[in-house]
């Protein structure tokens, strides 16, 4: 729908201004009174000038120590200089440091940290924080060691409450962390920059012992997000205390072992709301983000260049979304084998363990050198992920794991694009594209398939499918060409059932039934193979194979196998059959009328799914009398046709409502001073419940012609409703 209006002066919509501010107002901390900035107080004021180069501790800490008997809030600045610290600062409660941006902070002492927070009473209690309300604003902390030995981070903020650090650099440490937050709540981390790891003597011989022969992935990662440990003096005998409600963004990390988070897993307690999004990394030599016992974790829009790998998730609930991580094998050249150390060191593109729970999603991973995802004794959902270029398996999930893998793309993978091991269990592994595997495109190892349709397989170096070690299959609708080897490969006493598949152009069998398997094969369009479309042998004696294909099925059964076989009907193919792409909402079941030269009724028959909501339609076409086979088709059912409620014209802008439609994905909102729209400028709300946006930047005195459309996101793409 279309409206037009013009731009003049009055007050700005109360109802869409109410919902912005009620949306965005910023948290207020239950515990501590939200003052004012309070005094200000310069270091110079106290001795410390930046261009000395004398040790500017005792004058610093003098500025900080303001902070003691302060009624309130204060800010203390460093200006513009270097100025050099010989031992730990200590910053303390309701304190802002402020550093201009060519401020250096260099230490002189690699043992010491530059700052720490501090204790807020002579007397420590057992049920109190150290610290609150920190915030450290700007300038470059350099930890430039004076020897090659292990040093300190140069900054500890712990047991704290109300923490920011933000628009700083942090650069030059040797052997360790460079920025460590134990046990903080309320923590953020925003606009900053971790560069330059350095090595200190027998760190090469150290992380290849810990890393490769243990297989452990420990790593010093540059921002430290982590438990306050029970050994620490600090505690006063009380149990670990976790970060909690933790944000890390814009901040970019280069030339590192690990970039962020800890690999310190526990079993019994958990970092709960630790959300990392929009930063960037860079020469990683291990993973960018290592999260370990993370609850409710959220991690998206970040990414990864030139990394040895992206995210180890271990015990970790929560969700991944929108990361892309391009890949490379040994990024820094560092801790490699060099001669002391026999094996091939790898990085999994993620890897998901120790009883996790996530949703990965919406991810491009490309060049890992070992699996691109790797779950191991977790519970994940993978969906609509880009994974190439792996050196071993696209995914894979092992070790007693239970997934859904839904709507990838995976693609050249150096072993299997999807490799199912160990008594795992996959629910679903439908809709993915699968295209030129060094092994197999799906392989069930030992496990369970529950289901899997609706997946395009070509290119497999060896099988499209295969199953091995009584591995238990149900795969339907999907289609499979151009395998070297068989299309399925069923062995080693596995039970599969294949209905309804597209199995065409593999080099040798459409089928291979092995050692002892069961098969249950029907209905499938089975044509262009090698040697057979079945094959049966090493003594299987339970293969049904019906109705696949026409009459001229080649089949082979060796001595010693039995099959069952049927005479072959017509088998049906989608491309005989035609229905709408999209559907509109109607708030009733539909039920499109597919067009096609066979005989509904005669030649096959229709059943319809739900089909009222929003999203994917189905339909099942299955053959009757002649022709055999069944398959679904797919339509999207798209939103009503959006109508516009009310428009406000403001000076400059306008505010725009329309109908909210809960059952949409969001919104499309055109606006243009044609009425052919030319030129238009485009609002794109994703959120369904909104019902109202504001334009900014309008001419005054001018018409102006808007327009709103709903969309749904259906199998990740956009399908619209009309303006």
């Amino acid at each position: 729908m279309k409206k037009i209006f013009k731009i003049m002066a009055f007050a700005v919509a109360a109802a869409c201004t109410a919902i912005f501010y009620a949306y965005y107002a910023p948290p207020v901390s239950a515990d501590y009174t939200v003052g004012a900035v309070g005094d200000v107080y310069n270091v110079s004021d106290f001795g410390a000038y930046g261009n000395d180069k004398k040790d500017d501790t005792a004058a610093i800490q003098a500025a900080l120590d303001m902070a003691k008997d302060a009624n309130g809030k204060i800010t203390v600045d460093i200006p513009a200089g270097t100025y050099y610290v010989n031992s730990r600062l200590l910053i303390y409660s309701n304190t802002t440091l402020r550093l201009d941006e060519k401020t250096v902070m260099r230490r002189t002492n690699n043992l010491d940290y530059i700052l720490v927070s501090g204790e807020d009473a002579p007397q420590r209690q057992k049920d109190r924080l150290l610290s609150h309300d920190i915030t450290i604003d700007g300038g470059t902390w350099d930890g430039t060691p004076s020897t090659t030995k292990e040093s300190k981070g140069v900054i500890k903020i712990y047991n704290s409450d109300n923490v920011v650090f933000t628009n700083a650099v942090v650069t030059n440490i040797c052997g360790t962390h460079f920025v460590l937050f134990d046990g903080v709540s309320n923590l953020t981390v925003k606009d900053c920059e971790f560069s330059n790891f350095i090595d200190y003597t027998n760190t090469e011989e150290v992380y290849r012992t810990q890393v490769f022969a243990n297989l452990n992935y420990w790593s010093c990662e540059a921002l430290h997000i982590d438990f306050l440990d029970k050994s620490s003096s600090l505690l006063n005998g009380r149990p670990y205390i976790p970060c909690k409600n933790v944000t890390v963004s814009g901040c970019t990390f280069k030339n590192l072992t690990s970039g962020l988070g800890t690999h310190h897993v526990f079993d019994y307690m958990s970092q709960d709301n630790i959300s990392v999004y929009d930063n960037y990394f860079e020469n990683c030599t291990y993973d960018c983000i290592n999260a370990a016992s993370f609850r409710n974790f959220k991690c998206y829009d970040n990414k990864a260049v030139k990394c040895g790998g992206f995210l180890v998730a271990r015990r970790v609930d929560g969700t991944v979304y929108s990361n892309t991580a391009s890949l490379v094998k040994n990024p820094t050249g560092k801790y490699y084998d060099k001669g002391k150390f026999s094996g091939s060191p790898f990085f999994y593109g993620t890897e998901i363990s120790n009883k996790s729970n996530l949703t990965f999603k919406n991810n491009t991973i490309n060049g890992a050198s070992s699996h691109g995802i790797y779950v191991k004794s977790s519970n994940v959902t993978l969906t609509d992920n880009v994974i190439s270029n792996s050196v071993r398996n696209g995914i894979a999930v092992w070790n007693g794991s239970k997934a859904a893998i839904n709507r990838n793309t995976v693609s050249y993978s150096g072993n299997n694009a999807v490799s199912v091991r160990q008594s795992s269990v996959v629910t679903e592994c439908s809709r993915n594209t699968i295209k030129n595997s060094s092994d197999n495109g799906i392989y069930v190892n030992g496990s369970t398939l529950v289901t899997s349709k609706y997946n395009k397989i070509t290119g497999s170096k060896f099988n499209g499918y295969s199953f091995s070690s009584g591995a238990k299959a149900l795969i339907s609708d999907n289609s499979i060409s151009s395998s070297s080897d068989h299309g399925v490969y069923i062995s080693d006493g596995s039970n599969v059932t294949a209905a309804s598949n597209d199995i065409k152009h593999n080099a040798k069998c459409a089928f291979a039934v092995a050692t002892k398997s069961a098969a249950k094969i029907t209905y499938n369009n089975i044509s262009g193979n090698g040697s057979y479309d079945l094959h049966v042998r090493s003594k299987s004696t339970n293969v049904v194979f019906n109705n696949n294909g026409s009459d001229k099925n080649k089949t082979k059964i060796d001595s010693g196998c039995k099959a069952t076989i049927t005479k072959s009907k017509k088998c049906l193919k989608p491309s005989e059959f035609k229905i709408p792409s999209k559907m509109t909402y109607t708030g009733s079941q539909i039920k499109p009328n597919p067009v096609s030269g066979l005989k509904k009724n005669k030649d096959y028959t229709v059943t319809y799914g739900a089909n009222v909501s929003t999203g994917e339609g189905t339909m099942t076409i299955k053959g009757k009398g002649d022709y055999s086979g069944s398959f679904t088709l797919t339509f999207s059912i798209v939103p009503k046709r959006q109508t516009i409620t009310k428009t406000s014209s403001l000076s400059g802008a306008a505010v725009v409502l329309w109908q909210k439609d809960t059952r949409s994905s969001g919104y499309e909102i055109d606006y243009s001073t044609s009425p052919d729209f030319k030129n238009s400028k485009r609002v794109d709300l994703s959120n369904s419940a909104s019902y109202c946006t504001r334009l900014s930047g309008l001419e005054s005195g001018r018409s102006y012609y808007v327009k709103v459309r709903s969309y749904k996101t259906i199998n990740g793409n956009r399908e619209y409703g009309s303006w």
